[in-house]
């Protein structure tokens, strides 16, 4: 770290001219003058073992002890257009910019996919939920999954987007953070796509490619019961 070279370079000059390091044995000083040059040299000293140890403190507190050495992220983990939304933040690690890219990026695609072009549709909490139901988007195998994904979608509005849409985010973690939010936001978008296809093909009622029966969906154009 600069700090710690800066400390190690330190030095201090003695009564005789001779320069010291101050690591050096203080006990081989003998007059009054070294010990006035040598405490505020101590002082000096210890004001940078402060900052060092300051900094340090914050970037474990950002990166976290379970973060390995090398790049976070290269884009093989995402969705490859989230990523191409992103990739000059992250390669300049503007990770508080990044939760809101990464939110407002999933609203926009929803709208896109779902055609919410009218003035119908206007919030974006209104969105994610109108986006995931069975009049659009219906995902998961059974009702039990598919409230589970309404659950996360709707969540990811209103915890992540409503609140990244007003500001941005400051908390000490912050690369995990903004780590995270762009891993769900992925998520959501894949889940997506696993199950109509991409570009998504929207089929009301139907859950996905994998669906056969649209009665299962949630009613189908027969009239049966």
């Amino acid at each position: 770290h600069p700090i710690a070279v800066r400390f190690n370079n330190l030095r201090w000059t003695a009564s005789g001219g001779a320069p010291r390091r101050r690591f050096d044995s203080f006990g081989s000083t003998n007059s009054l003058l070294d010990t006035i040059v040598f405490v505020p040299a101590k002082n000096e000293a210890l004001e940078i073992i402060k900052s060092l140890r300051w900094h340090l403190d914050r970037q474990d507190a950002e990166v976290g002890p379970s973060v390995p050495d090398g790049p976070v992220l290269d884009g093989s983990s995402l969705e490859a257009d989230l990523w191409e939304h992103v990739r000059s933040l992250v390669t300049a690690e503007e990770w508080e910019k990044i939760p809101r890219e990464a939110a407002v990026f999933v609203e926009n695609k929803l709208r896109e996919w779902a055609d919410f072009s009218g003035p119908k549709f206007r919030g974006s909490a209104e969105t994610f939920k109108i986006a995931v139901n069975d009049s659009h988007f219906t995902l998961g195998g059974n009702a039990s999954e598919s409230q589970g994904w309404q659950q996360i979608f709707g969540g990811f509005a209103l915890a992540i987007r409503n609140n990244a849409g007003h500001k941005l985010v400051e908390r000490a973690e912050l690369r995990r953070y903004a780590v995270a939010v762009l891993g769900t936001a992925s998520l959501l978008l894949g889940q997506i796509r696993h199950q109509y296809g991409d570009p998504p093909e929207m089929r009301p009622g139907i859950r996905g490619t994998k669906r056969e029966n649209p009665d299962e969906g949630g009613g189908s154009e027969s009239g049966q019961d």
